[in-house]
């Protein structure tokens, strides 16, 4: 086994996402400027981009803060990071469903979704990875969402 401290500018790792084809690895937590809030089982509000990380010549792409506000009522934080073909996609945990798209390239937040009102209330996604997205060969993304309050499973198929 082989260990690494937390990159910078984390001082505590939630999530992660490893590429061995690109070996991208693509990091969610805390860092000093946004540390730990209290809030259970959360990713955290950062989420960062590494280029060639096995190697010497690792390098941060990006940095961006994930969309957080713990006032808000239900509150607005981050508890899914998932990646697939051109994205990334940050899950909700509160507003289950509620799902922030980011181009993995450079990080730009490009489009949110939510489910819509005609399917009820979906619970909160409280586990880690309670989001998946896949990237389908005819460039159309499913991503799924855990809701085990209804005992469902939260599906979105877009096509960009």
């Amino acid at each position: 086994m082989e260990t690494y401290p937390p990159p910078a500018p984390f001082t505590d790792i939630r999530r992660l996402y490893y590429e061995p084809e690109t070996d991208t690895l693509f990091l969610a937590g805390w860092t000093p400027e946004h540390p730990y809030d209290g809030h259970w089982k959360e990713a955290g509000k950062v989420v960062a981009r590494y280029d060639r990380w096995s190697t010497p010549e690792r390098s941060l792409r990006w940095t961006i803060l994930s969309p957080w506000d713990a006032e808000a009522d239900p509150a607005v934080v981050i508890q899914s990071v998932c990646v697939a073909g051109d994205f990334v996609f940050l899950g909700e945990t509160f507003r289950g469903g509620f799902l922030h798209v980011y181009d993995r390239e450079t990080g730009e937040h490009l489009l949110d979704m939510h489910p819509p009102e005609t399917i009820g209330r979906i619970g909160w996604v409280d586990i880690p990875y309670g989001y998946r997205a896949v990237r389908r060969s005819n460039g159309e993304y499913v991503i799924f969402v855990e809701d085990d309050w209804k005992a469902k499973i939260l599906v979105y198929r877009w096509k960009p």
